[in-house]
């Protein structure tokens, strides 16, 4: 089946463009499926010919008569009559009759089915969440969705066009024509439709909001001169802009001069949101954080904030914490602040008005924030965490550190690790308690006990279940950088869409993974994502002998190299040195192999 786009274009051009009866007309006639389709249709409504039956450059089938235009599409052997009005179908159905603009709820799905990402087969869910889509807006509004089919873009292979999203798209078309069928028709003939562009669901978005909050300011954005041509996809960053300059010319334009401003949509979008929220709020994150190229806290988090307690809001914005970049952990804070007051009105005030941060919040005292707002949502984990020793005898102190980082703030580890162990007092309280337990947990942190702890909370996020056998395993009695190395390595193993079970019930790991099993465990990693690969490494003579303390750095040096690069392993493989164990100078060669492949 041809795409809709063209015979619709076809019987758009034909429309009253009857050909002038010549003498060659009175030689013509009707053959075939058209002269099937006048004889069901009627002479007097299709007329006489005014020219044999001929072929476009596609293979359709064409006819002018004197009331009309006869079309056979090859593609799908569809006949169909127009007047340039109606149209007249021999289908499935026998003869339907319909205007020009509408569908037949067949057509619509054959024309859904000829999509190319639709004919090969819907291969996973956004496929078929937009194909579901299209059949919804094709029942709300044909119009609209022959509008649609009628795109140049319609065809694409995929479901991404020129940065554009088509799934997100299709659901803000569909949600402007639940509401506003007349709005969408008018949108989905301008401009920025033709080619598409990144930002075009946004810009959908910006004005289904509107629609919704102030219809009346919808008409004002789209009579602003700057879009007296319709709106364009460069303009799809000032839309909230131009619509803000209908409302509050002066807000307005303090955003324009904002750095950058027009690479972040939805940044410009949320900040029209604040000003009209707040204005005390918007000027303050204006002097704060307008000339900075990079977010500040979350709008929308700021905006919740301001609409349910703007002088909370107002203090915060002017305190200590928010004025240095502490790799975004402030930021964050702000986020829990929000959150919490989602959930328990009036928290910030609260939180805001105890004695410790009566003269604003700092970076210090940002472990004790992330516990107070522990101790709100769930104070019997705060409980947990707060008769920590190291938690009871002030934080920030000095840390026991096994690795210097030199860039790290004093109290560094110990908040990272108690908004780590809040995060797990989200999702069980069980865990916690057992993870807390462990005596290594008590007499201070090291660098590796934080990575361990932000590692077991992010595995445990996957997979509760994993993550309470782990609690159980030897390996995290003590806790030593290879422990935390290897927690390090079943968390990469999740994120690569691995299941964990594969690790715990290998039978090399029988009976739950040991202290000096760090090896063992980085090539059943590598059994998983390579079999081959992995099993040629197990064949080696001193590692199918057992892997030794001394023998686990060559394993892992073997297993980086392997998930690295295959070619390079192979090249490494072939070499009759590595049957008997690496020297520190075969471990160089490797390296050097290594590095010649990444070249």
């Amino acid at each position: 089946m041809l795409p809709l786009k063209r015979f619709a274009a076809l019987f758009a051009s034909a429309l009253f463009l009857l050909l002038p009866t010549t003498a060659a007309a009175a030689e013509c006639e009707f053959v075939l499926g058209f002269k099937t389709l006048r004889d069901l249709i009627g002479h007097d409504v299709v007329g006489e010919c005014l020219e044999n039956q001929h072929h476009g450059a596609n293979g359709d089938g064409l006819q002018h008569t004197t009331g009309g235009l006869l079309v056979w599409r090859k593609a799908d052997n569809w006949t169909a009559f127009t007047d340039g009005y109606r149209s007249w179908v021999n289908g499935p159905n026998g003869l339907e009759q319909r205007l020009n603009i509408e569908f037949l709820p067949w057509e619509a799905e054959n024309a859904i089915a000829v999509l190319p990402w639709v004919s090969d087969g819907l291969q996973d869910y956004w496929e078929g969440e937009t194909a579901q889509s299209l059949r919804k807006l094709q029942q709300a509004s044909p119009q609209v969705f022959w509008e649609l089919m009628q795109k140049p873009w319609i065809q694409s292979e995929s479901l991404s066009v020129n940065g554009a999203f088509l799934p997100m798209l299709y659901r803000q078309v569909l949600a402007l024509t639940y509401r506003d069928e007349a709005m969408a028709l008018r949108v989905m003939r301008m401009p920025f439709m033709v080619g598409l562009g990144y930002g075009t669901e946004t810009a959908w978005q910006v004005l289904n909001e509107l629609l919704i909050s102030d219809a009346a300011g919808l008409q004002d954005l789209l009579a602003h001169p700057e879009l007296r041509n319709g709106i364009t996809s460069d303009k799809f960053a000032l839309l909230p802009v131009l619509y803000l300059e209908t409302r509050d010319p002066e807000s307005a334009a303090a955003i324009r001069k904002l750095p950058r401003f027009s690479e972040r949509p939805s940044n410009v979008n949320d900040l029209q949101h604040l000003a009209l929220a707040s204005q005390p709020v918007f000027w303050a994150w204006m002097e704060h954080f307008g000339n900075d190229p990079y977010p500040g806290p979350s709008l929308s988090d700021i905006i919740y904030l301001a609409l349910h307690d703007e002088a909370a809001v107002l203090q915060m914005l002017r305190m200590p914490f928010l004025q240095t970049k502490e790799d975004g952990d402030d930021y964050m804070v702000v986020s829990g602040l929000s959150n919490l007051e989602r959930t328990r009105p009036g928290s910030i005030r609260q939180i805001l008005s105890h004695p410790r941060l009566l003269a604003g919040i700092t970076d210090d005292h940002l472990p004790f924030i992330h516990l107070l707002i522990l101790r709100i949502n769930n104070p019997r984990a705060a409980a947990i965490i707060e008769a920590l020793p190291w938690v009871q005898d002030g934080l920030g102190r000095p840390i026991n550190r096994t690795l210097h980082i030199a860039t790290a703030h004093p109290s560094e580890f110990e908040e990272r690790t108690i908004k780590s162990l809040a995060r797990l007092a989200e999702k069980s309280y069980e865990l916690l308690e057992s993870l807390v337990g462990k005596p290594w947990m008590q007499d201070g942190l090291t660098y590796w006990e934080l990575k361990a702890v932000e590692n077991f909370v992010d595995i445990s996020g996957w997979d509760q279940s994993i993550a309470n056998q782990f609690l159980s395993m030897p390996f995290l009695d003590t806790l030593e950088m290879e422990d935390a190395e290897v927690l390090d390595t079943l968390r990469t193993l999740f994120e690569d869409k691995a299941d964990l079970r594969y690790v715990v019930s290998h039978p090399k790991l029988a009976g739950g993974i040991r202290d000096g099993q760090r090896a063992i465990v980085a090539l059943v990693r590598l059994e998983w994502e390579k079999p081959d690969t992995a099993q040629l490494i197990w064949s080696l003579p001193w590692v199918a002998d057992g892997i030794t303390d001394s023998d686990t750095h060559s394993v892992l040096v073997l297993y980086r190299l392997a998930r690295e690069s295959t070619e390079a392993f192979q090249v490494v493989a072939a070499k009759p040195w590595i049957q008997d164990g690496l020297t520190a100078y075969e471990v160089s060669v490797i390296r050097d192999i290594a590095a010649n492949f990444r070249r």
